[in-house]
């Protein structure tokens, strides 16, 4: 039964590191497949007794099988909110102890992490509390199936990373920006992609770009040179920072580069790039290109 409860407790633990905001750093699979094989393990340990059929349990374990599940729901609505609350207070933290910096502009929804915590509770909260206060919720033989577990988890997640569609990310509503340049209209654009659903990684793109009717270009990133004789507010990374809206859960974004080019016609074409894969797994990489084109006039004909 210790083991039992200490295995519980890991759940937990994991569980609360990934509604935390600790950065995975494309690493996330890695919690969840040890909770695959915790939870194999803790399923196998109790005789799957949180999900065998009525008819198949004495009135002992039925008894226990419907405790389990009174006070697990119970708990689940608490974790619920915990988590939310937590998720919330956390990322509010972060962007402001960077000034602000660390507030993302591109909403990727519902964060794939929280997602996981949550399904992770909803699934086996029963059993949680079937292992931990039971003395003897049954006999199962846990050696492969942690294992096989992790294993079809990985699969999975391989998958989806290599062949779910990509998506656009939304704006996010977390910030305003007023910026301009001498004898120049301006406007803020903020796109993203997201690759593997949930379990991938967001490339985003942010830019502020001025035209004047002669050239469109981009303001707020020393990298990139303004036009002769413009004159725009300094350095700032709410205006254009590359690669500052990534989001690295579930996989690895590297090699995000920004270009900025103005053609004859005085048309710019800011163009992102970076290659998203999950760790030691380069195979199932993909490259992913955002191009934004606006004329000189303002006019925009391509973006994210």
């Amino acid at each position: 039964m210790i083991a039992r409860r200490a295995i519980v407790l890991a759940v937990l633990l994991v569980c609360a590191f990934l509604v935390s905001p600790v950065p995975l750093y494309g690493f996330g699979a890695v919690p969840v497949l040890v909770l695959a094989a915790l939870d194999l393990f803790l399923l196998a340990a109790t005789g799957w007794l949180g999900y065998a059929r009525t008819g198949s349990l004495d009135e002992r374990q039925v008894a226990v099988r419907d405790l389990a599940y009174r006070r697990g729901f119970r708990l689940l609505g608490l974790a619920i909110v915990v988590a939310a609350i937590a998720t919330v207070v956390s990322s509010r933290v972060v962007g402001l102890s960077s000034g602000g910096a660390g507030f993302s502009q591109v909403d990727s929804g519902l964060s794939g992490r929280f997602l996981v915590a949550i399904a992770e509770l909803v699934v086996m909260l029963p059993t949680l509390v079937i292992a931990w206060s039971t003395l003897d919720p049954g006999r199962g033989d846990p050696t492969l199936l942690p294992a096989l577990g992790a294993a079809a988890v990985a699969a999975t997640w391989v998958a989806a990373l290599a062949w779910t569609p990509a998506q656009s990310a939304a704006v996010s509503r977390n910030f305003a920006v007023v910026a301009s340049a001498t004898g120049s209209s301006c406007r803020h654009f903020v796109g993203g992609r997201i690759i593997g659903g949930g379990l991938g990684a967001t490339v985003g793109m942010r830019a502020h770009v001025c035209w004047n009717g002669e050239s469109a270009f981009v303001i707020g990133d020393p990298s990139i040179p303004l036009p002769a004789g413009v004159m725009a507010d300094p350095e700032d990374r709410f205006l254009t920072a590359c690669g500052a809206d990534n989001v690295e859960d579930f996989a690895a974004v590297s090699g995000t580069t920004c270009t900025a080019k103005v053609d004859a016609d005085g048309t710019l074409h800011y163009t992102v790039y970076a290659h998203v894969a999950p760790w030691s797994l380069p195979f199932a990489g993909r490259d992913v290109t955002m191009e934004l084109v606006v004329t000189r006039d303002g006019r925009v004909l391509s973006q994210p």
